[in-house]
């Protein structure tokens, strides 16, 4: 059989069919399309979402570092104003303690005149202690203070013969007197 030609019919039918073919090709289109903003627009609200939850961490953190600053200044400040009253404690104890050597009047008990029995013994060979020097700044010091009349030197000089066993029977003999051995401390005499 032999094929007639369409009828107007059928080429509206067959119109209609292709525009409504058409017709979901641009659906779909504008479906991908959209698809496609939707998913860039969630990416980029992801990826903001993700910066500010970063910058809020980061704030956190430049938060909780700055309170850990801050505590450690103030306990350094509380260790600094711990130790300067600590000092100062110590300060005011040894004031304390100058004022009650002061009021207790010492210097009312010493004797008018002190005699300074200098006992000495020096080494033979080639290191000498060289205290005649010694004993030379030492007199000088004395006659340079308010004090100098009184205090007396008794110092046998070198070859004077004295046995060393005499010198410290001489020195208990007199009442007051002040034996000074060579490392710098002061004793009073039994």
């Amino acid at each position: 059989m032999a094929r007639l030609s369409p009828t107007s019919s059928e080429k509206a039918a067959a119109a209609q069919v292709a525009v409504h073919k058409a017709q979901e090709k641009l659906d779909k289109a504008r479906a991908d399309e959209e698809k496609k903003r939707d998913d860039k627009a969630a990416k980029e609200r992801s990826k903001r979402e993700a910066d500010e939850k970063r910058q809020r961490q980061d704030a956190e953190r430049a938060s909780r570092r700055a309170a850990q600053e801050q505590t450690a200044a103030e306990r350094a400040r509380h260790a600094r104003e711990a130790a300067r009253d600590a000092h100062v404690a110590t300060i005011e104890a040894e004031l304390a303690e100058a004022r009650a050597t002061l009021d207790s009047r010492p210097w009312e008990d010493v004797p008018e005149k002190i005699t300074v029995l200098f006992m000495t013994a020096e080494p033979d060979g080639p290191e000498r202690l060289h205290i005649d020097r010694e004993i030379r700044e030492i007199q000088e010091q004395v006659r340079s203070s308010k004090l100098r009349d009184s205090i007396a030197f008794e110092y046998p000089p070198r070859g004077a013969g004295h046995r060393p066993a005499s010198a410290p029977q001489r020195g208990r003999a007199r009442r007051g007197a002040l034996l000074r051995p060579r490392c710098g401390r002061r004793h009073r005499a039994a």
